[in-house]
């Protein structure tokens, strides 16, 4: 499929049954909250085939679930979710907790790891560290 043919949406809180669909298949230990903000990759057959969520803390965002269906890896379709939506929410700082194999491709997209970040952030970042998960905080920079 030519990814000029995707179509890139920003879901409506009413709208979301699908996407919880497409979570449960996917990533089954994944909890939608109504107060995230969704976008989602749609094929020209209106299947959604990628998918991210942006949980507000505070003030702050923090990406979770970039999510692409199995089957479309490796057609650089995270980097287009990333592409289209983390300029959207700008005004807003945008963080992110990722496993370091995939320090380099968030990089690529205007992410930085950070040494240290706002409380609530790093609260979060603790919560998971004691759950025993290594994770680097990084944030996204509009370049």
């Amino acid at each position: 499929m030519d990814k000029n043919e995707l179509k890139f949406d920003w879901l409506a809180v009413d709208d979301r049954r699908d996407v919880a669909a497409f979570y449960r298949q996917f990533m089954p230990y994944a909890r939608l909250n109504r107060k995230e903000a969704i976008a989602v990759l749609k094929s020209t057959n209106e299947e959604i085939i990628a998918s991210v969520r942006f949980r507000p803390v505070g003030e702050l965002v923090l990406l979770t679930g970039l999510l692409v269906n199995p089957t479309w890896r490796g057609q650089k379709l995270g980097a287009i979710l990333i592409k289209n939506s983390c300029p959207c929410l700008a005004k807003k700082s945008i963080y992110l907790f990722v496993e370091a194999d995939l320090e380099r491709f968030y990089q690529h997209h205007g992410f930085r790891v950070l040494n240290q970040g706002p409380n609530d952030i790093e609260q979060l970042l603790l919560k998971y560290q004691k759950q025993g998960k290594s994770l680097l905080m990084m944030q996204y920079f509009d370049n």
